[in-house]
């Protein structure tokens, strides 16, 4: 997926979920591509404080696609999407990972994130 198409991706998930949070938290996101266990994603980190950060992820990779639906993974239309907050005081990640159809501006499937470490 060219970086273009994840920025365009990451406007219109945030206008489809008018969620303010979101949207104040990840305005000024700049997004890297990394690869890891062969599947690409383009991510953003944004430093709230010393000890939390918000991550956005975004990727059109199965391997993501399968962490959120097994079924859906090979569906080209679809992306996946990862929004985390990670709490290092707390020791803790709270969130959400969900499939996004681009194409109609929809959610697929969702899934709720909370981890204690």
């Amino acid at each position: 997926m060219p970086a273009e198409n994840a920025k365009n991706i990451y406007k219109a998930f945030l206008t489809v979920k008018q969620d303010n949070a979101l949207n104040t938290n990840f305005q000024n996101c700049q997004f890297e591509y990394k690869v890891a266990n062969k599947a690409g994603a383009y991510s953003c980190e944004v430093p709230v404080t010393e000890n939390q950060k918000y991550f956005f992820v975004i990727s059109d990779a199965k391997e993501f696609k399968n962490e959120v639906n097994p079924i859906k993974q090979d569906a080209q239309e679809l992306v996946y999407i990862a929004y985390l907050n990670y709490d290092q005081g707390a020791r803790k990640i709270t969130g959400e990972k969900l499939l996004f159809s681009p194409k109609e501006n929809l959610i697929i499937d969702s899934q709720e994130i909370k981890k204690h470490f």
